[in-house]
């Protein structure tokens, strides 16, 4: 029988951990994507960005409505000014 000695063993070891090691890498390689920690700093950036854009828009929304009434405000004084042109200085028709 063969019997290999204490010496090729460590050797044999050695040898076959460094192809469980090469095959690892050609694995983790050849795989596309991206990791978890990447995802996360994205997730992290866009949430940062909605907590400043929200805000932003719904005061956006405030100023549109006002800027609306206003409009509307003026029209009606000139619809009114030019009623009372039409009507010698008087408010009625």
């Amino acid at each position: 029988m063969y019997s290999p000695s204490l010496q090729c063993i460590p050797a044999r070891l050695t040898d076959y951990l460094a192809g469980v090691r090469l095959r690892l890498r050609s694995v983790r390689s050849d795989e596309s994507g991206f990791s978890f920690p990447e995802l996360l700093v994205v997730c992290l950036i866009v949430g940062i960005l909605a907590a400043i854009a929200i805000p932003s828009f719904a005061s956006q929304k405030a100023k549109a409505l006002d800027t609306q009434a206003k409009v509307l405000a003026r029209t009606a004084q000139t619809t009114a000014e030019t009623i009372a042109t039409d009507s010698s200085g008087s408010y009625e028709r």
